[in-house]
């Protein structure tokens, strides 16, 4: 099972949903929203990602992918669920 996506910073509330998952058995990674392109080779077998963080943190994560129309794609092929 590939880690679930954590969008935020180490220190924040995203270590937080990091623990509870992993409490849970779901492995986690925490992720900053400012470098969503290294997600596009995250993970490497293709698997979609699964995406997890505040409205704040996925608010800005939209915006970032609607800011240009071939991040678009990024969307509907790389995401499963958020």
């Amino acid at each position: 099972m590939n880690p679930a996506i954590v969008l935020g910073s180490k220190e924040g509330s995203a270590a937080k949903i990091c623990r509870l998952l992993e409490f849970f058995g779901v492995p986690s990674h925490v992720h900053k929203v400012e470098s969503w392109n290294q997600l596009l080779s995250y993970p490497a077998d293709g698997e979609k990602l699964k995406l997890f963080g505040s409205t704040r943190m996925i608010l800005r994560f939209l915006e970032q992918i609607e800011s240009k129309p071939e991040r678009k794609q990024f969307w509907g092929t790389r995401i499963h669920s958020v």
